[in-house]
C-alpha cells in the first residue's frame, strides 16, 4: 500500500499528514511547533493590543478648550488618538516578539 504524501490522501488535498519517510521526523515536529508558536503569538498580540486600546483610546469627550476626553474606564486621556494607536501597535508587537521568543524550542542537552 502506498503511503500518503504531503498534500494528498486519496484524491483530496490534506496537508496535515506529512510524509515522514522523506526526512528527519524532528523537522516535521519543528514545523508543527512553529505553527503553534505563530498562532499563540498572534492571539497574544491581538489581546495585548485590545487591552491597551481599551485603556488608552478615548471613548467619549467634551469639545471645550482644551478638549477633554475619557477612556472606557472613566479616566482622562489625550483626545489626540495618534499616540494611543502607536502604543496599541507597540504593545502588540512587543507581545508578539516576546511570545515568539518565550515559546521557542529549547535543546534537551
Amino acid at each position: 500500500m502506498k503511503r500518503p504524501t504531503l498534500g494528498t490522501i486519496g484524491r483530496a488535498p490534506f496537508a496535515a499528514v506529512p510524509d515522514v519517510s522523506a526526512g528527519n521526523p524532528s523537522d516535521i515536529l519543528w514545523v508543527v511547533s512553529t505553527a503553534r508558536r505563530s498562532a499563540l503569538a498572534v492571539v497574544a498580540a491581538l489581546f495585548a493590543g485590545l487591552v491597551v486600546g481599551v485603556l488608552a483610546l478615548p471613548s467619549s469627550g467634551v469639545d471645550t478648550y482644551p478638549p477633554v476626553c475619557w477612556a472606557w474606564g472613566g479616566y482622562e486621556v489625550p483626545c489626540d488618538s495618534g499616540p494611543s494607536y502607536f502604543f496599541v501597535f507597540a504593545a502588540a508587537g512587543i507581545t508578539a516578539i516576546g511570545t515568539w521568543y518565550l515559546t521557542r524550542p529549547r535543546s534537551h542537552a
